[in-house]
């Protein structure tokens, strides 16, 4: 993410008509066999949490994506926009704009985390699978990135109520300093370590 250390993605084709035909479903499929046939599994996700669902056809292989450096790299400066002008109601002792801000900000930065995890984590995973020093180095990037999700939202849990709340008030200044400091760093390395490793496919 010079961005900050930020502490810091599907298609349903579907059978359609199928209750026209007089044809007994088979006992193995259950109603909701249309929707589980569709889900896009490019990502190495699934909706059985990697096993294999009745009636899906095969897996679309991950591939690399040339605009998702520019697109997370966006991300990136939009979300530093956005801490800021939570910064700065703060500063204000705005604690309404806060709130709607900060609503906004868990917004974009789930949306970014989706991203990251189903485009790139999981087709580094993949395209480095044969080469182990890249491989971990990817891995440690996700694991770190969790944790610092978990962090994140955490303290945005706590200030979406901050109007009402008096210590969250006080310590607010102090806090967002250190969650910015965080997303700073790791929007730094993730720019100039990991994107580059993922635009040399």
């Amino acid at each position: 993410m010079t961005s900050v250390s930020f502490l810091c993605p599907t298609t349903l084709p579907g059978i359609m008509f199928s209750f026209l035909k007089k044809k007994p479903a088979p006992a193995a499929v259950s109603e909701f066999g249309s929707l589980n046939s569709g889900f896009d599994k490019s990502s190495g996700f699934d909706e059985n949490g990697g096993g294999t669902a009745l009636g899906r056809s095969a897996p679309k292989p991950l591939r690399h994506h040339r605009a998702l450096v520019g697109q997370l790299k966006h991300d990136h400066a939009v979300l530093v926009d956005m801490y800021t002008r939570i910064a700065t109601a703060g500063e204000k002792g705005d604690w309404r704009s806060v709130e709607i801000e900060i609503g906004y900000f868990k917004i974009k930065l789930t949306d970014h985390l989706l991203v990251e995890a189903v485009k790139l984590y999981s087709y580094m995973k993949k395209r480095y699978e044969s080469e182990p020093e890249v491989l971990e180095i990817v891995k440690d990037y996700a694991k770190e990135m969790t944790g610092i999700g978990r962090v994140v939202m955490a303290h945005c849990a706590t200030f979406a109520t901050i109007s009402g709340n008096l210590e969250a008030q006080q310590s607010f200044a102090a806090t967002w300093k250190h969650v910015g400091g965080v997303l700073t760093e790791r929007i730094g390395r993730e720019e100039t370590v990991l994107y580059p490793i993922y635009d040399n496919p």
